[in-house]
């Protein structure tokens, strides 16, 4: 699977969200899209290691899959294919 390394986006906002049904709030920080048309939202559930990432950018759905690591100070991104 092909990937790209990329600079970690800019931060626009946090926030923290209670999930119906849930005991936790989950952290979610959003950032500016790599293309600067959307956003991308980091998931965090803190002391349960679950995090996911939400690319919102119709631009970047097209070009990237869903799948975004996390790795040092780089998000690893995965193109479609």
């Amino acid at each position: 699977m092909n990937y790209e390394y990329k600079a970690i986006p800019e931060i626009l906002e946090r926030k923290e969200i209670l999930p119906k049904g849930a005991n936790l709030a989950t952290q979610v920080t959003v950032h500016r899209c790599f293309c600067g048309q959307g956003t991308v939202e980091y998931h965090c559930v803190p002391g349960f290691d679950d995090w996911w990432f939400e690319l919102h950018c119709d631009a970047c759905k097209a070009k990237y899959s869903p799948v975004i690591d996390r790795c040092g100070s780089q998000w690893k991104v995965y193109l479609n294919q």
